[in-house]
Order: structure tokens, then sequence, then C-alpha cells
């Protein structure tokens, strides 16, 4: 009795597995053969099938990021689509993807489902397209520091923490304080990086595009205006057009709503609000990517229907 048990507690879950997995493969096959591109999947959640049923939490870790830069390097002479739901995962093997999906040399998209929370979102900037359906969300990408003892916190409170006792904070604090600067200052570089040479898209006007009130004629031969260009006095905007001033500006900000702790960092930002960042983001979503997803069970059904 005691060796059927175990049989059926190890081999039949790997069995399961196998067949979920060849299913899995076939609809990514068909999926490249009807886009004409190479498809991967990155998709963390708790699955029901494992070792006795037990759920395993998954994020991204750098055994991810191995296999996925393994991947495009194999796949350089065709169009990438990566579809991505994860709610993150480690900084350094999020950036890892991000740069090298940013070089490569075909067309590149991110198709998001469900939801690419943080270090999911920061590959996703990397895209030259963000296909995303009407409800599924992205979110910020402010680091997270701690350790196991006071947990994770956002790098932004951190450094408000430290900054609000001042002398009164602890060791601890400071030193948290100090690598979550470090943390944002990084995060910062990479996010401006990765959206460096991408145009805005929006459907207002780009500020560098818009009319100037220089070019009324009421107000053309004011010197205040005529003499002082502020697009071009900040700090190295100086001999750049009006379109790479308005590019940069439009980076800054999208980096630094996403960066700088303002949110929360579950806070859920849906395909609408990534437009109105001004992210490329496509919601005509290819409806065999939700089938797709129906081959990854969750570790606990709460909820049921009739389909």
């Amino acid at each position: 009795m005691f060796l059927f048990f175990f049989l059926y507690a190890v081999i039949y879950p790997q069995w399961q597995l196998k067949v979920i997995r060849m299913q899995r493969q076939a609809r990514l096959k068909r999926m490249e053969k009807r886009w004409g591109s190479r498809v991967l999947t990155m998709i963390h959640r708790r699955e029901a099938i494992s070792m006795f049923g037990l759920p395993a939490y998954q994020f991204i870790d750098e055994e991810d990021a191995e296999q996925v830069l393994r991947w495009i390097r194999a796949s350089r002479k065709y169009p990438l689509d990566l579809i991505l739901h994860t709610p993150g995962g480690q900084l350094h093997a999020s950036i890892q993807i991000a740069r090298a999906l940013k070089k490569h040399p075909k067309k590149t998209r991110v198709i998001i489902p469900h939801y690419s929370m943080s270090g999911g979102t920061m590959i996703a900037l990397a895209a030259d397209e963000i296909v995303m359906d009407k409800d599924a969300v992205i979110g910020p990408i402010d680091p997270q520091i701690g350790d196991f003892v006071r947990g994770l916190y956002p790098a932004p409170s951190w450094i408000y923490a430290a900054d609000t006792k001042k002398e009164k904070a602890d060791d601890s604090t400071l030193v948290m304080s100090d690598i979550s600067r470090k943390s944002l200052e990084l995060t910062r570089k990479v996010a401006k990086e990765l959206l460096a040479d991408k145009p805005k898209k929006a459907d207002k006007p780009k500020m560098a595009d818009m009319p100037e009130k220089a070019d009324e004629p009421e107000k053309a031969d004011m010197p205040e205006i005529a003499d002082k260009p502020k697009m071009v006095d900040k700090p190295g905007m100086a001999g750049k057009t009006g379109s790479e001033q308005g590019r940069e500006i439009w980076v800054d900000e999208a980096v630094e709503k996403l960066v700088s702790g303002e949110m929360i960092h579950i806070t859920p930002l849906s395909a609408e609000e990534a437009k109105q960042l001004g992210l490329n983001v496509n919601t005509d979503f290819p409806p065999e990517v939700h089938e797709f997803m129906t081959f990854f069970r969750p570790a606990k059904m709460n909820v049921e229907y009739v389909e």
C-alpha cells in the first residue's frame, strides 16, 4: 500500500506535467507559425502540478535570465515574442533580460495576458511593442530593499525614513538607505537606457512639436521668450533638436513616474495608463495567448464556472 502511494505521489505528477508540456509546446509552435516569429514564455505562478501537489512559488531569477539570453542569442534572425506573466523578481536578472531584448536586431514584442509587475515591467520597457490585454496591468519598478529580519520595503521608503529620523536613525536604516540610493540610481539609469531611442506614443502632440507662443504675432518680439529657450538651457539639451529634447523630457517623466516611489509597488497600471505614460502599448490582443494560459493550472481553485 505504501509503495502504491509513493509511486502515485512521485510518478503521476511527473507524467501529468509531461502531458501538459507537450500541449504547451504544440500551442507555441502554432503561434510561431501564425506570427512568423520565435515565441518564448516566462510564466511565474503557483502551479498545482508539483511534488505532492504543493504549490511552487516562482519569480524572475538568474536561471531565467540564463535561459532567456540563450534563446535570444539563438534567435537573432527572427522577430521575438515574449509572453510575460510574472510578479517580478531579482533586479539584476531583470536588467540582463531587458538589455538583451533591447539589443536584438529584429522586432521584439512583450505580450502580457494578465500582469507583468516590477522586474517584468522593466523587461517590457525594452520591447519595441507591448501587447496587453485591455484588463492586463504592469507596475512600478522601484527597487525593493531589505533583509530577512525587517522584510522588503521600497527603496524610496528607506530613504524617506533615514532622512526623517536623521541622527536618530539606527545603523541598519542608514545602511539600507545608502543601498536604496544606489539601487534607485541604477534603476533610473537602466530604465532611461531602455526608453532612450523609443518615440513617445500619445494622442496629444509632443511638447517639442506644439506651436510655441513666440510664433504668435503679438508675442513674437518678446525678448524674454526669444532669448530664453527653456528646453535648450536644460543640462544636456544644448545642440539637440526639438524632437530629441521632447523625447528626453518624456523619458525622464516616464521613468520618474515608475521609479520614484510616488505609487506603492503593487500599484496596477492598466493598458490605458501605460499609454498615458507614452509607452508603445497595443491592446489588439491575440486570443491564442489566453488559450495557451489555460494550460497553467493554479495551485488552488477558488473560482468555479460552467464553460
